[in-house]
C-alpha cells in the first residue's frame, strides 16, 4: 500500500493525519473536498497472515454500518476500494472521547450521567436489532461520547466489525456474510470481559447477547471496577459461566437498590431471564431517574466523622428520610399544580357562564312589569299564583 497521508482517495478525500491505530485497521482524518467537511477514513491493515479474515470482517462492518442509520450510531458516508484493491470506509468525523478514555480519567461516572449515556447506547442498539444486526462487541472503547454544539455526550456506537445477522434476514445478500466461518470453532468474536455466556459457548445468538455486554459495561461505569477480576481469557470465561456476577452495591453501597436490580436483570446467565429487548432495558434504566433523588457520587462521598456503627446507621436513616421527603415534596407539587389547573378551569367555566344568565333575568323582569301595567288598565289586582302540590306517581 502506498503512502496514505497527503494522498487523495477516490478523487475526493484529502488524507491529512492518523486518528488512531488498531490491530486490524488504521483510521485517518481527511477532508471531503466536495462537501468541505472533515471525515474519518478507516482502512484495514492486510499485511499479515490473517489478511483474508481481516478483509472479510471489514466487509461485514461496511455492510452493517451502511444498514443501520441512527443518531447514536456512527454514520457511514461512503465505501470503496483504493487503487491496489484495499477497501476503505468513510465515516463521520467525531470530536470527543470514548467511554474507555473517560473512565480512565474519572474512574466512574455519576448515576444520572450514566443513565443518559446508556439510554442512548440502548437506543442505538434498538435500531441495530431492528435491522437484525448484532454488534457483538459492546465495550467502553466502542462507545464514543461526541461533543456537539448544544449537546454534551452525544453517544455514537462504533465498530461493527464483529457484527452478525440474526433471525430472518431482511437483506437478500446477508446470508453470504452471516453463514461464513468467521465464528468457527476455536474462534469467537468479541472482547472476553464483555462477552455473554451464550457467545462464549458459540450458541445461537439474539439481541439479548448485546444487552448482557451492555450490562457489564454499565457495571463498570457505575462502580469504576471491572465486573470480572480475572486476567486470563480462560479464567474470565470460567467466571462468566460458573460464578454469580457481583452486584453493583457490593462495590458501591451508596447506589440505590433499584440500580442493583436493573443491572442484575441485564446480567442473568440465561438469556430468557434478561430484558427481552433494548427498549425494555432502556425503559427500566430511565425509570431510575424518577426514583433516585440524590446524585450517586454525592452519596458515595467519604464521611470521616462517622466512626461508630450507630452513627453510620443514623446517617443512612437520615439520607433515607431526606429521599422520602423529596419524593413527598414532588408529589405535593404535582398535586398542587393539578389543583391549580382544575381551579383555573372552573373559574374559566364560571366566567363564560355568567353573561348567559343576565339576559334571562332582564326578560323576566320586563315580563313582570308588562303584566303589572296590564293589570292597572283592567283595574284588577293580579292574583297570586297557586302553589302546586307535589306530583304523585300515577
Amino acid at each position: 500500500m502506498k503512502r496514505i497521508i497527503g494522498s487523495t482517495i477516490a478523487k475526493r478525500y484529502l488524507v491529512r493525519d492518523v486518528l488512531g491505530r488498531g490491530g486490524n485497521a488504521v483510521v485517518y482524518e481527511a477532508l471531503d473536498r466536495h462537501m468541505q467537511r472533515p471525515v474519518a477514513i478507516k482502512i484495514p491493515t492486510i499485511d499479515h497472515d490473517d489478511a483474508d479474515l481481516v478483509l472479510r470482517r471489514f466487509q461485514r462492518e461496511v455492510r452493517a454500518s451502511g444498514t443501520v442509520v441512527h443518531p447514536n450510531v456512527c454514520a457511514t458516508h461512503e465505501s470503496g476500494k483504493l487503487e491496489d484493491g484495499t477497501p476503505f470506509l468513510v465515516m463521520e468525523r467525531l470530536e470527543g472521547e470514548s467511554l474507555a478514555e473517560r473512565l480512565r480519567r474519572e474512574r466512574s461516572l455519576p448515576l444520572e450521567q450514566t443513565i443518559t449515556i446508556f439510554s442512548q447506547v440502548l437506543s442505538g442498539l434498538s435500531a441495530s436489532h431492528a435491522r437484525r444486526i448484532l454488534h457483538r462487541d459492546i465495550k467502553p472503547a466502542n462507545i464514543f461520547l461526541s461533543q456537539v454544539e448544544g449537546y454534551e455526550d452525544l453517544v455514537k456506537i462504533l465498530d461493527f466489525g464483529a457484527s452478525k445477522q440474526f433471525g430472518p434476514s431482511i437483506d437478500p445478500d446477508a446470508e453470504e456474510v452471516s453463514q461464513d466461518d468467521l465464528t468457527s470453532v476455536g474462534f469467537v468474536f468479541g472482547t472476553p470481559y464483555y462477552m455473554a455466556p451464550e457467545q462464549i459457548r458459540s450458541l445461537p445468538l439474539d439481541a439479548r447477547c448485546d444487552l448482557f455486554s451492555c450490562g457489564v459495561v454499565l457495571f463498570e461505569t457505575l462502580t469504576g471496577e471491572r465486573l470480572y477480576r480475572q486476567q486470563v481469557t480462560d479464567e474470565i470465561f470460567r467466571e462468566v459461566l460458573a460464578k454469580p456476577a457481583r452486584t453493583v452495591r457490593s462495590v458501591k453501597p451508596s447506589l440505590p437498590k433499584e440500580v442493583d436490580e436493573v443491572v442484575r436483570h441485564a446480567l442473568r446467565r440465561n438469556p430468557a431471564d434478561r430484558y427481552p429487548t433494548a427498549a425494555a432495558f432502556r425503559k427500566a434504566l430511565e425509570g431510575l431517574v424518577r426514583k433516585a433523588s440524590t446524585d450517586a457520587s454525592e452519596l458515595a462521598a467519604p464521611r470521616p466523622h462517622l466512626t461508630s456503627t450507630g452513627e453510620n446507621e443514623r446517617a443512612t436513616r437520615l439520607r433515607d428520610l431526606k429521599q422520602q421527603f423529596h419524593e413527598i415534596a414532588q408529589k405535593h407539587r404535582a398535586t398542587r399544580q393539578a389543583f391549580q389547573g382544575e381551579l383555573a378551569a372552573r373559574r374559566s367555566d364560571l366566567h363564560t357562564s355568567v353573561p348567559s344568565v343576565a339576559p334571562r333575568g332582564e326578560d323576566l323582569e320586563g315580563t313582570a312589569t308588562t303584566e303589572k301595567k296590564n293589570v292597572r288598565r283592567r283595574g284588577t289586582t293580579p292574583s297570586k299564583p297557586k302553589k302546586r302540590s307535589p306530583s304523585r306517581p300515577r
